[in-house]
Order: C-alpha cells, then structure tokens, then sequence
C-alpha cells in the first residue's frame, strides 16, 4: 500500500491535499494516478485508507475515508548529543522505526558540529523530512518532534520533574541499564529519557550538570560503543521494558 504524509492542516472533512514534495514524489516516482489507493496519516497519530481524486503533480488531492487515531506513543524520548557526519540521519531514521515519541538535540561541549540557530533550524527541518519518509516507510502514523539546545545546561534547566533521565555513561559508578530502568517510579506517561553524548563522551562538567539536574548514570554494557549504536541500543531496551510492563499489566504500565 502506498502511504502518503498530509499536515494536521491538509485535512478538510474527506478531502486531503498533499504538498508539491508528496505530490511529486506520489504521481512522479510511484506513477499514481486518479482512483488509486492509497494510505494517508498526518504524524500525529491520525490515518485513513484513501483514493487519489486528483493526480496532480505539484498539488495532489486524495480523497480518505473514515480516519483512525492511534494509541498514545510509549513515553521514550531520545535525548542525542550532535553526531558528526551522517551519524544524525541514522539516528533518525531507526528512532523512528523504533518508536521515540520524542528527539531531543543538544550541543555538547565535544561535539565536532557546530550550528548557528539558522543552521540548526535548517538541520531540524531535514531530520523531520527523514522521519517523515521513515514513518511512512515502517507503518508508523506518529512523527516524533524534535528540538535543538545549544548547550547542556540549557537542556538541564528544561528536565522534567516527573521524567526519568538515564545518562549513557563511561563512569565507574554507572549501574546497568536495565536495573536503573527497573527503579524507574512507575508514574503513568512519565517519560523516560536515554541520554546519549558524543564521539569522545560527555565532559565531566557536563555530567556533572546533568547528575545534578535528576539525571542516572547508566552503563550500557562493557564494551565503548559508538554514539549512534549508543543510542539505537538504549532505546531498544527502553522500549522493550515499557512494552514488556504494558503486557504484564494487561495494557497499563
């Protein structure tokens, strides 16, 4: 089934109208035309089985039926240091598939990228395309926001009080990340955050400022993995532990 992405803002009563990217890349590339099927979900939960009413090229127009919403995400949110290179792209995209309800960015003092605001906003606005086109790819109706702080301290001052944060560390005091996750208060929706630095760590001024705003130190096993496998592995783990609790309480954590 071809899956289509349309804003919140493009659904007026049964009629959905894609943009000039979706459109392009739904009549160009998939070579759809009038009376087609087709899926169509707003990343916000939201999706409904369509039809294309018209193929245009720049301004395509579907024609969707009775929508469904889906469940509220599992509250695991993805809290990553800028990556170098391609690294962000990946990242992303496996968040993604794996379910993150939220991506969180921050510039660590030993990240190699450096971005302006206007940079940043630019990088922010490629990573969602990214998620776009992964959500559309593995079934997923959700797009998990994202958001750019230029430093640790603006991302501690921002901490949760009812969130759980987990500080991927190197430390020597760092407890394994499944005890720490089974510690967590079991608080409905609270969210629960991996933290995850750069190529080279977090500095000790910066752990120091996260420990102090509620963050755990947690190890993530005995090997030093690389900040993308870092992150894909913990939040693996982080979703199969609220999964595993929503089974067990038969549908609550």
């Amino acid at each position: 089934m071809i899956r289509c992405f349309a804003e919140p803002s493009a659904w007026t009563g049964v009629e959905v109208r894609l943009d000039a990217a979706e459109s392009g890349h739904l009549v160009r590339v998939l070579r759809a035309g009038a009376g087609d099927p087709v899926e169509v979900f707003d990343g916000q939960g939201r999706r409904a089985a369509a039809v294309v009413r018209s193929a245009d090229r720049r301004a395509a127009v579907l024609a969707a039926g009775t929508a469904t919403l889906d469940p509220p995400p599992l509250p695991v949110v993805l809290i990553q240091a800028l990556p170098k290179g391609g690294k962000g792209d990946l990242i992303v995209q496996k968040a993604v598939e794996l379910g993150a309800a939220r991506i969180d960015w921050v510039a660590a003092e030993r990240s190699v990228v450096r971005l302006s605001r206007a940079e940043a906003d630019r990088r922010l606005a490629r990573w969602r395309r990214i998620a776009i086109n992964a959500a559309k790819q593995c079934g997923r109706n959700r797009v998990p926001p994202m958001a750019f702080h230029p430093s640790v301290a603006d991302l501690a001052l921002r901490h949760p009080r009812a969130a759980t944060w987990l500080l991927c560390s190197l430390a020597e005091d760092a407890e394994p990340l499944g005890r720490a996750l089974a510690r967590r208060p079991r608080t409905p929706d609270a969210e629960v955050a991996a933290l995850v630095g750069p190529e080279g760590d977090w500095t000790k001024a910066e752990e120091s400022a996260l420990r102090a705003a509620g963050a755990v130190p947690v190890a993530l096993g005995p090997a030093v993995l690389r900040t993308e496998t870092a992150a894909l592995f913990a939040l693996s783990v982080l979703v199969h532990t609220l999964w595993e609790g929503i089974d067990a309480a038969g549908g609550a954590d």
